[in-house]
């Protein structure tokens, strides 16, 4: 069986260059505005900079550091953040899926609303567990489960 790796979902990075762009607007704007000689041309420039120096550090961190997990014949590796840990299979006893649902109120709708949490809970053989959480991943909640199965028993 080969090795699986499920990373985190791509399906906001639309909406995340959107909002790089309207903030590149305003010194794209200044630039155009004035010449290439001009003292606010050249910190509309560093301007631009700055907001692309931030970006990339920020796709960088979400996209590379976020939380993941690869599914082997050998066991799962779990990484959140810069802490990897692998499980054997043989360590895992059960595991399940747990939905939590949050309230608060929003100042913007003024109303309450309510959001879902979605996240696997691994039980090992000494009783400690291990939450992962499952809502940004590439993989569906279906099929995570059903692959876990499929790895586990393999």
């Amino acid at each position: 069986m080969e090795i699986l790796t499920i990373k985190r979902t791509t399906r906001d990075l639309p909406m995340m260059i959107l909002i790089v762009i309207i903030f590149l607007f305003p010194g794209v704007y200044m630039m155009y505005l004035n010449g290439p000689t001009s003292v606010t041309f050249i910190f509309a420039a560093l301007f631009n900079l700055l907001i692309l120096g931030i970006a990339a550090y920020g796709f960088v961190a979400i996209f590379k550091k976020h939380a993941f997990f690869v599914l082997s014949k050998d066991g799962l590796v779990s990484r959140y953040k810069n802490e990897r840990r692998f499980y054997n299979w043989e360590d895992i006893r059960s595991y399940r899926i747990e939905a939590e649902m949050e309230q608060y109120y929003s100042e913007e709708m003024n109303s309450h609303q309510s959001r879902k949490y979605n996240s696997i809970v691994l039980t090992l053989q000494d009783d400690s567990s291990i939450r992962i959480s499952i809502d940004k991943l590439s993989k569906e909640l279906a099929e995570i489960i059903k692959l876990l199965g499929l790895y586990k028993g393999a």
